[in-house]
């Protein structure tokens, strides 16, 4: 019986999630209908804003799928000893520690953002090929791996401070820049701009690349530093951070 009710459990669990991602699915859809209809975006046509808007639900709830339940756990392992566990494996900790699954729900939230891409491009004419589909899949993920080490760079304060609150979602408080193109920020101040232009790289360089818009030589050379910066600097920060950790355990 107690199987039985645990197992019912975890059904409605899924689908209460799911109808939540559904709803904030349509809720973005709706928001950007108004919005479209109001403005336009310099340079992109209606049909290369939705890819843009579809780019950032598909890249949002498979960063969710990917990391989320990583990035909320290993919070309390910092803080409970649960670390403990991941470090005694004979791999690298890192993966095992912020890849854990964030939920099915978010990965069928996802494929349906690619449907959506997929009718708007049949749906506006817009020409794609097998190489900018090919780009487009890695500079989604690797837009993600790039989220992925900014969290790990706030996360690690964890290592050194008490819990703090609102560390493992520091990430998806810029989630509206990754709604809009980078080119919708020129008017904002520099410094603030350069912030906004981090994350909203992450999805406008997708875009660009699959419907083989221009894009320019300096947000190609930006986006890699940027990568090259983070991977190392993440790294540094997170091996750092487990020596605190173990001395302070000990």
């Amino acid at each position: 019986m107690a199987r039985v009710s645990q197992e019912l459990g975890f059904r409605l669990n899924f689908i209460f999630e799911f109808l939540g991602s559904v709803c904030f699915f349509i809720l973005h859809l709706v928001s950007f209908r108004f919005l479209i209809n109001k403005f336009n975006f310099p340079g992109w046509s209606v049909g290369e804003a939705w890819v843009m808007l579809y780019t950032f639900e598909i890249f949002t709830y498979l960063s969710f799928f990917i990391m989320w339940k990583g990035l909320t756990r290993t919070i309390q392992d910092i803080r409970t000893g649960g670390l403990d566990i991941i470090l005694a494996k004979p791999v690298q900790s890192r993966p095992i520690a912020f890849f854990r699954s964030g939920g099915l729900h978010n990965l069928i939230t996802g494929i349906m953002g690619v449907g959506c891409l997929v009718w708007t491009l049949i749906a506006y004419k817009l020409n794609v090929s097998f190489m900018s589909v090919f780009l487009y899949i890695i500079s989604i993920l690797s837009g993600i791996w790039l989220l992925h080490c900014i969290s790990v760079i706030v996360m690690s304060i964890n290592f050194y401070l008490d819990h703090v609150d609102g560390s493992y979602s520091f990430v998806y408080q810029f989630q509206e820049a990754l709604k809009y193109p980078v080119q919708t920020y020129s008017g904002l101040p520099f410094l603030l701009r350069i912030v906004i232009y981090c994350f909203a790289v992450l999805t406008t360089l997708p875009s660009v690349i699959l419907i083989s818009k221009e894009v320019s030589i300096s947000m190609i050379l930006a986006y890699l530093l940027f990568f090259v910066v983070l991977t190392v600097l993440s790294q540094l920060i997170w091996d750092y951070s487990l020596r605190h950790y173990s001395s302070a355990s000990s």
